[in-house]
């Protein structure tokens, strides 16, 4: 029988007809699309006008035509198979059948040997086959146990003996322990790791819990953290194929990932990634959910845990401070089977479903104590007597701390999802997924809600949604197409407790937001005395961030020969929008008003830093400070993302494969609709000084400057893949590859931005105009200044005494390029051992590092001194030959038009002009990852350590972006050699990282070793697993800050580097020796730096690699009981404890960094200033697994 012969017949007998490629002229449609060659389409069709101007549809429609018209296959949510059929001399065995049968749901595939002997399963569903192969003149093979793994190129070489069809060889297939097909380095997390590895029930379980533990990934840095030398926030996410990472954020996990039992596999891809992967910097996480099959399978749960499963925080055993009380539960089910419905509908073999719901109920409870006191009523304000009567009485004696109450944080999350597949035949394949959350947190405190702010009185909600929709459509044995569609949306609500409920008209307050998004103000008391009022993290009244994704690829695959032919589109729109609030905003702060009381209002004036008290200038109404936001619009921010690719995998010897592809990517920068988006502009002219720089306008609105973004869109992102692996005597694997991949980063990325809206939001400010004057008296309302303009402000001159705006370059469009090497060798072992040691290589260019901001003054003038203070029209000044820039000068700033201002680039621009997304950095990566794998029989083990170094001259969203500025900018942006000067450890450097992760079965019961044979015994010794996760890492590094000595004349970052004295850094203090309460005992020495002098700049680098804290440890155990109660069905219990040791790791990062400006304060410095991880916590659950 000919191929053709055997392609009409494999047809005929599904029912099908011929495939596609043998229709005759009639079929016209279908053989168009495979036979005629696509007009060009110009990349710049997809983005004409914005980011969303060119139609989803339109896009969707000629993305699909050419997938339909060339070659290719791709795996980002299901596995391959593929390898040889030969016979017993090693020839190559051409037109052999190969069939693919699923074990769990009967689904049978189809495909021909060509004729080098190749045969290949481009798209299979993970789990577990039975191969068979029928050739004329050869037995029958069959080949059970063949598993496959998500994103995983599986090999099995079939050899087939001469004889009858009729007979039939059976074999067994051993589970192959070594990647042979591919170059791709990573770690496929089996189902039995989500089994029994202990995952802490703090929350909806999270899969990424798994991370940390894996080579090449920086624990350390939280789930923002970069994988193998990639950036932070540069991975990939998927889910069955489509992405999932935040649009706002770039390789961040939108809040809410499937649940643990929704799950079936999990893959980690540190590096060497093939063309279907793109828009990551390093580092893909690839989930596939759970299928059912046609046998009903699955789970019912309920995850325990309490403050008496756990430890005391050290913090509190130091202060004699009792546990603090909290439970809470993680329970759901989850199953799986084929749909059947009773004399109606029997899905088996043809459509499957499989449903998980979890949910979590917590509650805490603390002690906390509070200011409450009242002093002597003199002169009381109307307002401030309102908000008293608010106060609870304290309940002990004293000023301070004399408030006890309560404060209860209750969480309650939701999940569920559903799938469902459906087999419209052998060649027709449909599966959906789709699952929703509810994520909602309510924190009460022991103060009324009013005066709690937005921290401990918030209400909160995430509801993250997945959609996805993965149809297979298998033409012919050699050809099939995949799509993918993929919807995800995160809602996010945030609400502070008291919006909305008039307190302005309560209190007697005005001039403040009205209505909905009014709230009780922000109340601040300067010196530190007294506990703020509704200012616990934040201003925030009201608010909505909605952030989606729509995705949408396709795959086409045709193998030829010793060839496997890839090619496919990838298409990502991207947005992130709210609803609009009455106020303009869709995200309000500070429209409550904020005022702050100083001592200074009610002191003397011949002492005013002595005398006076902040709560009697409450009293009196007397404001130091004060601020109110208005909004007139929110941005709503639109990215895209358009990538065509071409890969192929060429089995050039039966033990050599080369993998060879080529991606080009179109990323797309923010773009906002309506206009609210704004940039500085320096060659723009400002109306107000006549200088050069304003603000500029986006948009078509009047006075806009008819763009929909400042970035310009790149179109230079090639990014080729080569990759090689070759086997050496079965027992041995060697793998090379090279790739350059580009990420999310730079202006592709963002949500709300607030600096870059000015003129669309501004922000009232008014302060005392004397020494010990008030700002205002709160009895008469917050009445904005005379100047002030309320937005929307379509004027360059907006930005002009903003504390802070942005420049948005055209070169931000730039994606961040990250060039990748590795080396691997793979060794299998005896007792299933896989030993595997990689040198993998990263280098990074483009990268965001905001060193060059535009209005700082060049350190080249602080050779002026004490001049650069003085006003304009000093007389000193005006002797040195200075004058004002322009002749508004001194009107517009006062007493703060000084030299210093003036000698700035744009002194007419208040603030500091940040140049946000300049992609001028670079980081430099380079790994020894070395892992001892063991995935089958009673022990499941997984040892892994990591040597590294990762440098960078970068800093901004790609590095830092934390509280602590970890990376941060230059202290001297002018210097010619900023890059070089710059150039230090990335904050997220760990040299040495070790991890663990072990489930044994013990060997006890019936069929162990031990005590085996007696079933009254076997229930109590039988079907134990004992648990044990690891991680041992350096310590993080330590950031070294000079106390400033100067004013902040623009200086962006408020920020000055020591001088180093060569002194040694640590004092030699052991670790156990370290003790925040004993300040005698040191990790490093004060001596080891000296402070740079006045209007001098510190040399030493940013980070040096002996002053990091000291090395962190974590080690978690845990146990499971199975018992079983029938052939399918068995009980669980378990019991998992976190830091089993109760390990303390005190950091030592605040201690390092004088705590004051201007202020140099070695009291603590080189002491522990407390604990960075938690104390042990513990969590037992019970399960039926059937």
């Amino acid at each position: 029988m000919s191929e053709r012969d055997l392609h009409r017949s494999s047809a005929s007998r599904t029912g099908f007809g011929r495939p596609p490629g043998y229709f005759s002229r009639p079929s016209g449609s279908t053989y168009a699309i495979f036979r005629r060659q696509p007009k060009a389409i110009s990349p710049s069709f997809f983005l004409r006008g914005g980011a969303m101007d060119t139609s989803r549809r339109t896009v969707s429609f000629l993305s699909l035509l050419l997938v339909l018209s060339i070659p290719g296959f791709a795996q980002l949510s299901t596995g391959s198979l593929s390898g040889t059929v030969t016979d017993r001399s090693g020839g190559a065995v051409a037109g052999a059948t190969v069939t693919a049968t699923q074990t769990t749901t009967g689904r049978s595939l189809l495909t021909v040997s060509t004729e080098a002997g190749l045969y290949a399963f481009p798209n299979l569903d993970v789990g577990t086959y039975t191969l068979s192969v029928e050739k004329a003149g050869f037995k029958k093979l069959s080949r059970s146990n063949i598993v496959i793994a998500i994103s995983t190129k599986s090999v099995a070489d079939l050899t087939l003996d001469v004889g009858d069809v009729a007979e039939i060889v059976t074999v067994t297939a051993e589970v192959p322990v070594l990647q042979s097909a591919s170059s791709e380095i990573g770690t496929n997390f089996a189902p039995r790791l989500f089994r029994d590895a202990p995952i802490y029930a703090g929350g909806l379980r999270n899969p990424e819990a798994f991370i940390g533990l894996q080579p090449g990934v920086v624990n350390g840095a939280g789930a923002e953290g970069g994988i193998s030398g990639g950036a932070r926030r540069s991975k990939e996410i998927l889910i069955d194929g489509a992405n999932a990472t935040n649009p706002e954020s770039g390789g961040v996990a939108f809040n809410g990932l499937p649940s643990v039992e929704a799950l079936g596999e999990f893959k980690l891809i540190n590096d060497t990634f093939a063309a279907e992967y793109g828009r990551t910097g390093g580092g893909i996480e690839s989930f596939v959910t759970a299928s059912g099959g046609n046998r009903f399978h699955g789970n019912v749960f309920d995850y325990h845990t309490s403050s008496a499963l756990s430890a005391n925080a050290w913090a509190n055993n130091a202060r004699n401070v009792r546990k603090p009380s909290y439970h809470g539960n993680d329970y759901g089910f989850a199953l799986g089977g084929p749909v059947w419905v009773p004399r109606l509908y029997d899905g088996k073999d043809r459509t499957f479903f499989f449903f998980a719901l979890e949910n979590f109920r917590r509650t805490d409870s603390s002690s906390r104590s509070f200011a409450g006191n009242i002093i002597p009523q003199t002169r009381f304000s109307t307002v401030s007597k309102n908000i008293l009567a608010v106060v609870p009485q304290p309940s002990s004696g004293g000023v301070q701390q004399n408030y006890l109450g309560i404060v209860t944080t209750r969480s309650e999350l939701d999940s569920w999802s559903l799938k469902i597949n459906h087999n419209f035949s052998n060649k027709h394949l449909l599966a959906g997924y789709v699952s929703k959350q509810d994520l909602s947190g309510l924190a009460d405190g022991p103060l009324p809600s009013p005066l709690l702010g937005a921290g401990n009185n918030a209400i909160s909600a995430n509801r993250p949604i997945f959609a996805r929709l993965n149809y297979d459509w298998i033409f012919t044995p050699t050809t099939s197409l995949h799509l993918t569609y993929g919807i995800t949306k995160l809602r996010q609500y945030f609400d502070n407790q008291s919006v909305g409920q008039g307190w302005p008209q309560k209190l007697g307050l005005t001039g403040v937001a009205d209505g909905e998004t009014s709230a009780f103000p922000v109340v601040t008391f300067s010196d530190g005395r007294y506990a703020n009022y509704a200012d616990t993290n934040g201003t925030k009244t009201k608010g909505t961030q909605f952030n989606y994704t729509d995705h949408i690829r396709g795959d086409f695959s045709w193998i030829k020969g010793s060839f496997s032919w890839k090619f496919g589109v990838d298409h990502r729109w991207m947005r992130t929008t709210g609803i609009k609030l009455p106020t303009g905003g869709a995200d309000d702060a500070g429209v409550q008003g904020v005022f702050s009381f100083s001592n200074l209002q009610t002191a003397s004036p011949a002492a005013p830093s002595a005398t006076g008290d902040s709560f009697a200038s409450f009293l009196l109404g007397l404001v130091d400070g004060a601020s109110r936001t208005y909004n007139a619009s929110f941005a709503a921010a639109k990215f895209g993302y358009h990538a065509w690719y071409a890969q192929t995998d060429w089995k050039l010897r039966p033990n050599l494969t080369l993998n060879l592809g080529l991606r080009y990517e179109i990323p797309v920068p923010r773009s906002t609709s309506p206009d609210a988006f704004t940039s500085f502009d320096p060659s723009l002219t400002d109306p107000h000084s006549g200088l050069k720089g304003a603000l500029a306008y986006a948009g078509t609105c009047r006075g806009c400057n008819g763009k929909s973004r400042f970035g310009d869109i790149d179109y230079s992102s090639w990014g080729p893949r080569l990759g090689l692996a070759w086997s050496y005597r079965q027992k041995t694997v060697v793998r090379a590859g090279f790739g350059v991949y580009y990420a999310a980063g730079n202006g592709l990325t963002g949500g709300f931005c607030i600096r870059c809206q000015n003129g669309y939001s501004n922000t009232a400010g008014l302060s005392r105009p004397s020494t010990t004057g008030a700002a205002l008296l709160w009895d008469n309302g917050f009445v904005p200044s005379a100047n002030f303009l309320a937005p929307p402000i379509i004027n360059p001159s907006a930005g002009n005494a903003a504390d802070d705006i942005w420049y948005i370059s055209p070169s931000s469009g730039t994606a961040p390029r990250f060039k990748n090497w590795s080396l691997s060798i793979q060794h299998e072992l005896p007792w299933k051992l896989v030993a595997e040691a990689a040198y993998i290589g990263n280098r990074g260019t483009r990268l965001s590092a905001n060193h060059q901001p535009l209005n700082n003054l060049d350190p080249k003038y602080y050779a002026l001194g004490d001049l650069l203070n003085k006003r304009i029209d000093d007389p000193a000044v005006v002797a040195g030959g200075y004058t004002s820039p322009y002749p508004q000068f001194i009107a517009d700033w006062g007493n703060t038009a000084t030299l210093a201002r003036a000698l700035r680039p744009y002194p007419h621009i208040n603030g500091p002009v940040n140049n946000e997304y300049n992609p001028i950095g670079s980081s430099w990566y380079d790994s020894l990852q070395v892992k001892l794998d063991r995935r089958f029989g009673s022990v499941f083990t997984e040892v892994n350590y990591t040597w590294s170094k990762s440098l960078t001259n970068a800093s901004g969203s790609q590095t830092s972006g934390d509280s602590n500025n970890r990376n941060p900018k230059s202290d001297n942006p002018y210097a010619p050699d900023v890059l070089r000067r710059e150039k230090s450890f990335l904050y997220t450097d760990y040299p040495h990282i070790f991890n663990v992760v072990a489930a044994w079965d013990l060997p006890f019961g019936n069929g162990k070793r031990f005590l085996r044979g007696n079933a009254l015994l076997d229930r109590f010794v039988g079907g134990w697993t004992m648990t044990f996760s690891g991680s041992y890492t350096s310590g993080a590094l330590i950031l070294l800050n000079a106390p400033l000595t100067y004013p902040n004349w623009g200086f962006a970052y408020g920020r000055k580097k020591v001088s180093l004295t060569g002194q040694p850094i640590l004092t030699g203090a052991s670790r156990g020796d370290l003790d925040p309460n004993n300040t005698s005992i040191r990790w490093l020495n004060p001596n080891l730096f000296t402070i740079p002098g006045t209007y001098a700049l510190g040399s030493a680098p940013v980070y040096i690699n002996d002053l990091r804290e000291p090395n962190a440890y974590n080690d978690n155990m845990g146990f499971i009981k199975r018992t079983r109660i029938t052939e399918t069905v068995n009980f669980e219990i378990r019991g998992e404890f976190f830091n089993i040791f109760n390990r303390t790791n005190f950091g030592i990062g605040a201690g390092a960094i004088p705590p004051r400006p201007n202020v140099l304060d070695l009291t603590r410095f080189g002491v522990p200033n407390g604990p960075r991880t938690g104390a042990r916590l513990g969590q037992i659950a019970a399960k039926i697994n059937f």
